[in-house]
């Protein structure tokens, strides 16, 4: 909003900025702020939450498949190594 056009009319009669382009923080604190309508937030929580714990699903199976590739790749160079595993022909 802040770099908006909107935003920008919003301000332009008091711009002497520090921080930001254009404008500085007394002029920042009382700049009006638009928001959604509480229902909407609301909404836009409850979409936020949902895909985090979509995220936070994602993240642990894959570090559970990480896990396991290295202990099956820890196998595999045991076994090479001991001679359980014939690596002669795999390259």
């Amino acid at each position: 909003y802040c770099s908006s056009p909107v935003g920008a009319q919003a301000i332009s009669s008091n711009s002497r900025g520090s921080t930001r382009a254009m404008i500085n923080l007394e002029i920042f604190k009382a700049w009006p702020m638009p928001l959604p309508a509480l229902r909407d937030q609301s909404r836009i929580v409850a979409q936020v939450q949902y895909v985090w714990g979509h995220t936070i699903a994602l993240q642990q199976r894959l570090e559970s498949q990480l896990a396991l590739l290295h202990v099956h790749r820890q196998a595999l160079i045991a076994a090479a190594v001991s001679g359980e595993l014939d690596i002669t022909g795999a390259a």
